[in-house]
């Protein structure tokens, strides 16, 4: 009885052992017994054929490591070790097909005891290889995606439902000027003003009512917590799951802020332009170059040709119609052409209603919008004024000639009466001195000093009137010899006065000597002649300023009231008793005019009784006209 239950079990036993068997062997999957050192005692050899190609005498007694990926070694040994410690435990490994390559497998592993007692590990492994391909895949892809949306020069980003940022690109970050940490997990409110995420709002919102994405065209303008402007344009659509649930949202939009402002300034730029160009005093137009029709113009320019407004002007006004000379808009063009451009080119043009006026046109030419841009003043005042000028010029230039002239012939025509006149006075008191009386002698004096003062006005005026007109013998000149010719000169007056001329080494200037004696002359003998009770002392010196040379002579006489320094320059002009000092009143004038030619000034700073010290410059030569 005992024997027949045994005999039954045993066959159950085989049959289920047989029934394992056929299960294992068309198994897909790769199933082993491993014992405790990780030896395989078991493999299904069909499918370690057909998936990795290994049989059963190259598998049996070898360990998973020896077809385990080197990569794979810690993993593997943990999952193994797991399997025995805890039971059962799952991992994912690569094995090595007998080829070479290597496969992806899943495995599941779990313990059980043997018919004596041994603790040992049977694995189910599948082949996960095309998975993990394809993870890898996606992987990769995400990656480059990623590395696209970190390195594109557009903001993108994602945010849940609630508008909490979930992702977003460095563009992003660098463009609201935010950090990382202070953008994911944070919706709108911690990143813009109120506006801003009103704006932000009403726009999300109406995305997911409608389903229908925000349009790449359309702008937007934010401003963050951080007080930076941006505007912004693109796209703004849903984020949508596997199941087609809305999950959130994403944006790809472009930073305009630079452009945005950049459309300001040009549209202030061009209200300045309009206000200008409408508001000028000036009239501006544009012109077409083929037919002269005007295409703009202001006020101004409309009113400067007779029209009451631009509108009235751009409708009529045809500017060929206009010129008194139809071949000076030919010149105009001409120049243009030529150079581009013509400035303050002066014409004569006539109004709408055939007033002729004058003109001042300045233009250019925009050969890509086929025009003359110019303006255009009405110069005819000065025109006028300018030809009333040139008259008054000829005509004083007229009277200075013939004063000149008449000056020339009065003095010399009348060298001859006074001479006339000096040698009967010297006969007279040749021949009768002793025999008339006093007063006779000093009558007769009288008559001599005065003829010789006329003769020395005379002979002033003579040399006034050639200043300018005789032919100057300019040549590289000597200061210093013309000091010293002066100071011959002026022997016996320093002589007589005892009087000391001082003078610095003085330069040489491209002058006309002679007249540059009369002026050191003239100013060194006034110096002189005008002391006071100390003998004269005169200092002469000069410095370079700028262009010019300036020198100054300086005296301890009897100084001049400030109220006389323009007066003493004038003509014929004298401050003096006539009877107490000598002299024509002309020579300060002579100075004058001289020192003008040279294209310089002369003045003088003195106060009464503490001297005098007279300037004069002189333009360098190369400055010269």
């Amino acid at each position: 009885m005992e024997s027949n239950k045994i005999k039954t079990n045993e066959k159950k036993l085989k049959e289920s052992e047989e029934k394992y068997r056929l299960i294992s062997e068309n198994a897909n999957d790769l199933i082993a017994i491993l014992n405790s050192k990780f030896e395989h005692e078991y493999i299904n050899e069909h499918t370690y054929r057909k998936i990795l190609g290994y049989s059963n005498e190259e598998m049996l007694g070898k360990t998973l490591h020896d077809i385990m990926h080197p990569a794979d070694t810690k993993t593997a040994l943990k999952v193994l070790q797991d399997v025995f410690k805890k039971g059962e435990e799952t991992g994912e490994l690569r094995l090595r097909h007998k080829n070479g390559k290597y496969i992806w497998v899943e495995t599941k592993g779990r313990t059980f005891k043997d018919s004596n007692g041994l603790v040992k590990a049977i694995t189910i492994s599948r082949d996960i290889t095309e998975r993990k391909l394809s993870e890898q895949r996606l992987k990769e892809s995400e990656e480059k995606y990623r590395n696209i949306l970190e390195n594109m020069m557009e903001i993108y980003y994602e945010t849940d439902l609630r508008g909490k940022h979930v992702y977003a690109n460095a563009e992003y970050y660098k463009t609201i000027e935010y950090s990382k940490e202070e953008v994911i997990g944070k919706d709108y409110h911690s990143l813009f003003d109120a506006k801003s995420c009103e704006v932000l709002f009403n726009l999300f919102n109406q995305v997911y009512k409608t389903g229908v994405p925000w349009p790449p065209t359309n702008e937007a303008k934010l401003m963050t917590l951080k007080k930076k402007l941006i505007y912004f344009e693109g796209l703004i659509d849903l984020i949508y799951d596997s199941e087609g649930n809305k999950v959130g949202f994403y944006g790809l939009v472009r930073d305009i802020t630079d452009r945005k402002i950049a459309e300001q300034k040009l549209k202030e730029s061009e209200e300045k332009y309009k206000y200008l160009f409408d508001n000028a005093q000036v009239g501006l137009y544009w012109s077409r170059i083929s037919d002269g029709k005007f295409i703009e113009c202001n006020e101004t320019f409309a009113k400067l040709f007779g029209y009451n407004n631009r509108e009235e002007c751009l409708t009529d006004y045809i500017a060929t119609e206009h010129y008194v000379d139809p071949h000076q808009r030919f010149e105009i063009l001409e120049e243009i052409h030529i150079n581009n451009e013509i400035k303050d080119f002066e014409i004569q043009v006539s109004k709408r209603d055939g007033t002729p006026f004058w003109a001042s046109i300045s233009a250019r030419t925009n050969l890509k919008e086929n025009r003359i841009e110019g303006a255009a003043i009405d110069i005819t005042v000065r025109k006028k004024a300018e030809q009333l000028l040139q008259k008054s010029i000829e005509d004083l230039a007229r009277v200075n000639t013939e004063l000149e002239q008449f000056t020339y012939i009065a003095s010399h025509d009348l060298k001859e009466p006074l001479r006339m006149i000096s040698s009967f006075a010297q006969l007279l008191e040749k021949h009768y001195k002793d025999k008339l009386d006093e007063d006779a002698n000093d009558f007769i004096r009288f008559i001599t000093e005065g003829v010789s003062r006329m003769q020395n006005l005379i002979n002033s005026l003579l040399t006034y009137s050639k200043i300018g007109k005789v032919y100057k013998k300019f040549g590289k000149v000597d200061l210093n010899d013309v000091l010293k010719d002066v100071i011959d000169n002026l022997a016996e007056l320093i002589n007589e006065t005892n009087a000391e001329v001082i003078y610095d080494s003085l330069t040489s200037l491209f002058v006309d000597k002679n007249q540059l004696i009369q002026v050191f002359q003239n100013l060194i003998s006034n110096g002189i002649k005008f002391h006071g009770k100390v003998s004269p002392q005169i200092r002469v010196s000069a410095k370079r300023d700028n262009n010019y040379w300036v020198f100054s002579i300086c005296d301890n006489g009897i100084g001049i009231n400030p109220k006389d320094f323009e007066r003493i320059f004038i003509i014929f002009q004298r401050l003096d008793n006539k009877n107490e000092y000598d002299g024509t009143g002309i020579g300060l004038a002579i100075c004058k005019k001289i020192v003008e030619q040279y294209g310089g000034k002369i003045w003088v700073e003195s106060e009464v009784g503490k001297g005098s010290t007279f300037y004069f410059s002189i333009l360098k030569a190369e400055f010269r006209n």
